[in-house]
C-alpha cells in the first residue's frame, strides 16, 4: 500500500495527473507570474477537503450521507484511499489570518494534517447518523490521487494557524446540521 505523503508548499507537480489538478496547476502559475512581473501581493491557499454545514449535494460526504439516509449503496473507488478532511471553520479562520500577511507570493496548505481513510471516513459518519451502509468497490480510478494530507508547517509557523475542529468533533457538527436540513426538507 502506498503511505500517505505530507505534501509541502514548495512542491509543484510538473504533471498533474486530472483536469481538476490541472486548473489548481495553472492558477498557481498565474499568481506567481503576476507577482514576478508586477509585484502583486498574492497569497495561495490549498484546500484539503473541506466539509461541514452547507457543504454542495455532489461533495462526496454530503452524498455518502444522502446514501446512508435513502439506505442506497456507497460507490466508492479504492478503500485504502485517505484524504485530510477539513472543517469549514478552520478554513475561514485560516483565510482570515492569511488576509491579514500580505507579502510577496506565498502558498499555503489548509488541512488538518491528518490523513484519515474512506473507509474511517464512512464509519465515523454512519455512527454519526446513526445508520448503517453498504459499500460497492469499483477500484482505483484515472485521474484521482490515492492519497492527500497537507503538510501544516509553513502555515503555523508564519500566521499561527493550527485547526481547532478534530476530524471527529466535525463529523458529528456535519451530521447533526445534515440531519436537521433533512428534517427541515421533509416537513
Amino acid at each position: 500500500m502506498d503511505e500517505p505523503y505530507a505534501f509541502q508548499e514548495d512542491e509543484m507537480v510538473s504533471l498533474p495527473i486530472s483536469p481538476y489538478a490541472t486548473s489548481k496547476w495553472a492558477a498557481e502559475t498565474y499568481c506567481q507570474l503576476f507577482y514576478q512581473l508586477y509585484g502583486f501581493n498574492i497569497t495561495v491557499l490549498r484546500l484539503f477537503t473541506t466539509f461541514g454545514p452547507g457543504q454542495r449535494p455532489d461533495m462526496a460526504m454530503h452524498k455518502f450521507a444522502e446514501q446512508m439516509v435513502t439506505e442506497q449503496p456507497i460507490t466508492i473507488y479504492d478503500p485504502e484511499s485517505t484524504r485530510d478532511y477539513t472543517y469549514i471553520s478552520d478554513v475561514v479562520d485560516a483565510i482570515r489570518l492569511s488576509i491579514e500577511f500580505s507579502g510577496g507570493y506565498q502558498v499555503y496548505n489548509v488541512g488538518s494534517g491528518i490523513s484519515v481513510k474512506i473507509t474511517q471516513m464512512l464509519d465515523v459518519l454512519a455512527k454519526a447518523l446513526g445508520l448503517s451502509y453498504e459499500t460497492t468497490i469499483l477500484g482505483e480510478r484515472d485521474g484521482e490521487v490515492k492519497h492527500t494530507v497537507a503538510d501544516m508547517r509553513k502555515l503555523e509557523q508564519s500566521i499561527g494557524f493550527r485547526p481547532k475542529v478534530t476530524f471527529h468533533e466535525g463529523i458529528l457538527l456535519f451530521a447533526n446540521w445534515f440531519l436537521e436540513e433533512k428534517k427541515l426538507r421533509t416537513n
